[in-house]
């Protein structure tokens, strides 16, 4: 019962026998991103942000599944509160790419397991997926489902605790719905429930043809996310910087130390709960959109 000797043992179990004495490289990196040795002040692990800002004003620890639903279950576990999910037709019934579980069984997962770590949002982003189905799907989560009006504003995190909320990326109806970049969609008016989504290149055009200020102000308003187009994850960093709340990451099967980028996301959201949360206050600038239009929002990463 001695709360000093458990550490003691749990400690010892991260010992490689081959290596006498001593870790292994994952057995380091497993000590060095443990609690004994989080970076995090304690008072800033728990959840101690203001949560009833609309979901616009933070950054959204998000997951790009690629292992189907064991993946989700892990994204959930860590506390990811954006799942995107791509899709494919086969048998009539969309199932989830690479993999032959279907999105109906991915949904009830997420439902069922997707607040045993933190009781805010999920947000849920389906790509190749029909209006027609998709509303279905929606129907299938019941009173979990987080229906949105066209003309409504996003909730808070608290306001919408346990709520699922499914976004289409590739449908143009619905009041929650994934608008895709081009180069005149930065400044065109959308609707406050739109996502504007980018994938890392057409991020990268976006930062050629407009200036930064331009990028954070159209950013600070309601959702955008920057997702990858295939492995390995591209750095973050960049898109947190400019405001983007939605930044998916293929999260590997087994240890993360050999993806820097997925370490980045974990550092990034240990603040304000960690895995309790998944959600970070933006700072003033990137919520108000008020910022130097030359600014270029490089970050020193």
């Amino acid at each position: 019962d001695d709360p000093q000797n458990a550490d003691t043992k749990a400690l010892a179990k991260l010992a490689t026998p081959a290596v006498k004495p001593g870790l292994s490289i994952l057995g380091f990196a497993a000590l060095m991103t443990s609690d004994w040795n989080c970076i995090m002040e304690p008072s800033r692990r728990k959840v101690h942000q203001d949560m009833t800002r609309p979901l616009s004003c933070y950054w959204i620890c998000s997951h790009e599944v690629s292992a189907g639903i064991m993946g989700i279950r892990a994204a959930l576990n860590r506390g990811c509160r954006c799942i995107r999910m791509v899709c494919e037709t086969s048998s009539g019934w969309p199932q989830l790419a690479g993999t032959k579980d279907r999105l109906e069984d991915a949904l009830r997962i997420i439902k069922n397991d997707g607040f045993s770590r933190s009781v805010y949002p999920v947000v849920v982003i389906v790509q190749n997926v029909d209006d027609a189905a998709l509303a279905q799907l929606v129907e299938m989560l019941g009173s979990s489902a987080l229906k949105l009006q066209s003309s409504g504003v996003l909730p808070s995190p608290d306001a919408a605790r346990e709520k699922i909320l499914v976004a289409s990326q590739s449908s143009t109806g619905g009041p929650f719905r994934c608008v895709a970049y081009s180069k005149g969609s930065l400044s065109r008016a959308r609707k406050i429930v739109d996502i504007l989504a980018f994938s890392e290149c057409e991020f990268q055009d976006c930062r050629r043809d407009h200036r930064g200020g331009e990028i954070v102000r159209a950013l600070s308003f309601g959702l955008a996310m920057v997702h990858p187009v295939a492995r390995p994850n591209f750095n973050p960093c960049l898109s947190w910087a400019f405001g983007a709340q939605l930044v998916p990451m293929y999260w590997p099967e087994g240890p993360t130390v050999g993806d820097p980028s997925c370490l980045m996301q974990m550092g990034m959201f240990l603040d304000n709960g960690g895995d309790q949360s998944g959600f970070v206050l933006k700072p003033p600038h990137l919520v108000s959109g008020d910022c130097d239009p030359d600014w270029l929002g490089d970050p020193v990463v």
